[in-house]
């Protein structure tokens, strides 16, 4: 578990990070981002990245059944972007960022700790711990699977 810092100022907490890594890159299993986690509707979840990493995708669905969230799996090709998940994403590694929504208030003054869900936020939180739980015990190899130009 870690936390960067520098994110909206260019990823730099995450990217230093993946440039001079404390655990090696290629024994880094899977990346799960969450990052702005707790407005919005109180029973939905986007998780992006999901088409790229099927395997990921597939355990968040079986351990949502535990929260009861009605997630949105982005249709993305692309796992890029403005948030800590994209310099993992550039070195290989399978990422899945779990998300709430943009909302009006977003980068704005206005955006205040009191507006936070904090039940939303912790079912977000028990969510990725469930599905980091279970990651090792899938015995598996995860992939980034690139979907072709035909796949929309």
């Amino acid at each position: 578990f870690m936390a960067f810092a520098g994110e909206e100022k260019g990823l730099l907490g995450s990217a230093s990070y993946v440039r001079k890594p404390l655990w090696p890159l290629d024994k880094t299993v899977a990346m799960l981002n969450l990052d702005m986690i707790g407005r919005n509707h109180p029973d939905s979840l986007e998780i992006i990245g999901a088409r790229l990493c099927p395997d990921l995708a597939k355990i968040v669905r079986k351990r949502n059944k535990e929260i009861g969230f009605l997630l949105n799996e982005s249709k993305s090709k692309y796992l890029d972007g403005g948030s800590d998940h994209a310099s993992f994403f550039k070195k290989g590694i399978p990422a899945l960022f779990f998300f709430t929504g943009l909302h009006e208030d977003y980068h704005q003054v206005t955006d205040s700790a009191d507006l936070i869900n904090a039940d939303k936020t912790a079912r977000v939180a028990r969510l990725a711990f469930l599905t980091a739980w279970t990651i090792p015990n899938e015995r598996k190899h995860f992939k980034i699977v690139v979907p072709s130009s035909e796949d929309n």
